[in-house]
């Protein structure tokens, strides 16, 4: 799984809706994320705002994720909520 979707998939949010939130057609999120060729790479202006907007390294954004990169991203999000 990607990272970015995965992302997503923990904040319970609906492709549509955080498409919405960075400014960005639900298609062209669905094209970052489709896989197989059809795949697009997510241009880095966009990736930046990923990151700042799940408050995660842009290494995660694009990166199809290891089990270890989704406990990492599990812990960051366990600190974001604790922070709150």
């Amino acid at each position: 799984m990607m990272g970015l979707e995965y992302l997503i998939f923990l904040r319970g949010m609906s492709r549509q809706d955080f498409s919405k939130k960075l400014g960005i057609t639900r298609q062209q999120l669905n094209s970052w994320l489709n896989k197989g060729k059809a795949a697009r790479p997510i241009p880095y202006k966009h990736i930046k705002s990923c990151s700042e907007f799940f408050n995660v390294p842009g290494v995660f954004i694009s990166k199809l994720l290891t089990n270890e990169d989704k406990v990492k991203i599990l812990n960051l999000e366990i600190q974001r909520l604790e922070a709150i």
